[in-house]
């Protein structure tokens, strides 16, 4: 049997690039995971099966069941193609549940039939930034996945990729592929929150609740669907990079919830670089017991009891 590559000796070019990448502060993956845990405390609760695979692979993950469950919307920008990198090397550690691109208004794909130009936005037949991310991680799966077999399959990976609502800033006028994949997350029977990630514009992800607001409001169902998103989704943003957060998901969804059904959890941080587009928002962790540790705001969204 082949001798076990000790953690620290990279096997590839692509493990160095990617590991170099974990020197770099995760602030803007809009989380924040424990991997210093001591080994008593990672040991807590877990059989002793998963003890022995947690030294034997070097991980003090918590078990793959209590992982938190994510989906990130993401635009082109080259900061956003680091996070992802980053984000990969984290995929043991979290569920993974969607890659989504979507724009901002730093990046739209545009619509010539409108005559509305492209805003730095790949050109057409380009390959996107998320799939190159993957593409990186996937020349150095073989490596990852020999320290911990959690690390999911880069087809599966890949399998997560949509294209959201990217036409223009604040596109959410029509169900798109990634606004479809985010809608049937928030509806599935899973349990846990899900946390929906931000780093471009939440517009996606507000299309994504305009939809199962379109399809329910007004129906029988519609309280126990909406108490069911609500409870479930956790929204980050790195900023208000365009304005469906004001215009639809603060005004529909968090300032004016169905009565007893519980409060929307949205968290919004401004980058400290320049004022940012709007109103500052006070944060607070969403939960106690949770590895995600961005904050939301107190006067939108109060504690469930």
């Amino acid at each position: 049997m082949e001798p076990r590559a000790p953690i620290s000796a990279p096997r590839s070019p692509a493990f160095s690039h990617l590991t170099r990448a974990l020197v770099v502060s995760t602030a803007a993956l809009g989380l924040t995971l424990s991997l210093t845990q001591t080994g008593a405390a990672a040991g807590a609760g877990s059989s002793a099966g998963d003890r022995d695979r947690q030294v034997r692979t070097g991980s003090h993950a918590t078990a793959p069941s209590a992982a938190p469950r994510t989906i990130v919307t993401t635009d082109p920008e080259l900061d956003d193609l680091n996070s992802m990198l980053r984000m990969l090397l984290y995929s043991n550690e979290i569920n993974i549940a969607g890659l989504v691109y979507s724009s901002s208004q730093h990046h739209y794909r545009g619509d010539p039939s409108r005559g509305l130009e492209a805003h730095r936005w790949p050109a057409p037949g380009a390959r996107l930034h998320i799939a190159e991310a993957v593409d990186a991680y996937a020349r150095a799966y073989p490596n990852l996945v020999r320290h911990d077999p959690r690390y999911p399959a880069p087809s599966r990976l890949r399998s997560l990729i949509a294209m959201g609502n990217v036409t223009d800033e604040g596109d959410m006028a029509a169900d798109t592929e990634g606004s479809d994949l985010i809608r049937k997350v928030l509806l599935d029977d899973k349990p846990g929150q899900v946390f929906l990630q931000a780093w471009g514009g939440p517009n996606t992800i507000a299309r994504a609740l305009r939809s199962i607001q379109d399809e329910y409001q007004g129906t029988p169902r519609w309280r126990a669907v909406y108490k069911k998103v609500v409870n479930k989704a956790v929204i980050t943003s790195f900023g208000q990079q365009d304005a469906t957060f004001d215009d639809y998901i603060k005004p529909r969804l968090a300032r004016h919830p169905e009565p007893g059904s519980g409060h929307l959890r949205v968290g919004v941080r401004f980058p400290r670089c320049r004022p940012p587009r709007g109103r500052v928002l006070p944060l607070r962790r969403v939960d106690r017991d949770q590895r995600f540790r961005r904050g939301t705001d107190r006067r939108l969204v109060p504690r469930l009891g």
